[in-house]
């Protein structure tokens, strides 16, 4: 049953980490394959209102197998109360952060209000730091940034998300905006890049096993950050899914899959047993941070844009994505290259 495996995943060696982690990133990619082409479907037939209410069901589904199969960890119950503070700065860092890229559009880089949004974020991320370093429980554990793998791999995780995220949604608006597909077909769309993302997902985590996370994570990187630098160049304003698209979204799917579980994978590589938890979980954070960064700055740039005269603002998010990938990309090299098993 899922609670055996489950199970059997939580006493795996970490010299099989790798691997398990790669099935679950195969489980995230099939599920982003199917979310914007379902959503797509509801938007067309029922309305975007009701994108909201088909969570609904899901959300509780997943509670009760949580219930169901989940085990409770045995924490240490004296540890106390978690730095309620340190956790309200860092929602309304990242909020602020948000707010700039995704308002920049209409109050212009310029204006005071971007201004202080954008200042505000880095300001409060710094008193979230400084609350760390002396809260008994603290948002963040400043200890585990010693580690190489999981400063560097964290940082890569955030930045390759950033890019990844505005891809998505700069995509979809591409083909919906600029082609003239409808919701669904906008959807049905971008399926093949996380299907094939799933696919390769799992057998780069079985190769990170063997030959190291870094390998895979530098070309994966790279050939995601060359397909963005083709749809920047030469998608075009006229519809060809099969000749040029679709060629892209492979592309883009195989270097998310060499990508996306490596990263979360060496960033709890060095990490102790007891400290896993919280490692996975601040791995957790920094992707959820870029998928957040990511679309607000696709919001900021295309507006409302529509139609073939808006084809350039779209390249315009293509290019700085693929100059924040290969950022990533470089970051990357920096990565520990363990010995080979």
């Amino acid at each position: 049953g899922l609670g055996d495996v489950y199970k059997r995943q939580v006493i795996y060696p970490s010299t099989k980490r790798s691997s398990v982690i790669g099935v679950w990133g195969a489980v995230g990619a099939v599920a982003a394959a199917g979310g914007p082409a379902i959503g797509g479907l509801v938007v067309d037939t029922l309305g975007w209102r009701w994108v909201f209410w088909f969570n609904v069901p899901l959300c509780a589904l997943t509670w009760l197998a949580a219930r169901r199969w989940l085990e409770a960890d045995e924490g240490d119950s004296d540890a106390g109360a978690p730095d309620a503070l340190g956790i309200f700065l860092s929602a309304v860092a990242v909020g602020a952060l948000a707010l700039g890229l995704a308002q920049s559009g209409d109050w212009g880089w310029s204006d005071w209000r971007t201004v202080l949004a954008l200042v505000s974020g880095p300001v409060l991320a710094a008193g979230v730091v400084f609350r760390s370093a002396r809260h008994p429980v603290p948002v963040l554990d400043l200890a585990l940034f010693r580690l190489r793998s999981f400063s560097i791999g964290n940082l890569v995780n955030l930045l390759f998300n950033v890019a990844f995220s505005a891809m998505i949604l700069n995509n979809v608006l591409f083909l919906s905006r600029v082609w003239g597909y409808s919701q669904t077909a906008a959807g049905f769309g971008i399926t093949p890049s996380p299907l094939s993302a799933g696919l390769v997902a799992v057998f780069a985590g079985r190769a990170a096993d063997r030959i190291g996370p870094r390998a895979l994570i530098v070309p994966g990187i790279s050939l995601f950050t060359a397909a963005l630098l083709f749809l920047a160049f030469g998608i075009g304003t006229e519809p060809s899914y099969w000749t040029r698209w679709f060629p892209a979204a492979l592309c883009f799917g195989t270097g998310v899959g060499l990508t996306f579980t490596n990263v979360s994978s060496v960033s709890v590589s060095e990490t102790p047993q007891t400290q896993l938890a919280v490692a996975s979980a601040t791995n957790g954070a920094a992707r959820s941070i870029g998928t957040v960064l990511g679309p607000a700055f696709v919001i900021g740039t295309i507006g409302a844009a529509s139609g073939v005269e808006s084809a350039a603002l779209f390249d315009q998010v293509w290019l700085i994505a693929a100059g924040i990938a290969a950022v990533a990309a470089a970051t990357a090299w920096l990565l520990p290259r363990p010995a080979l098993r």
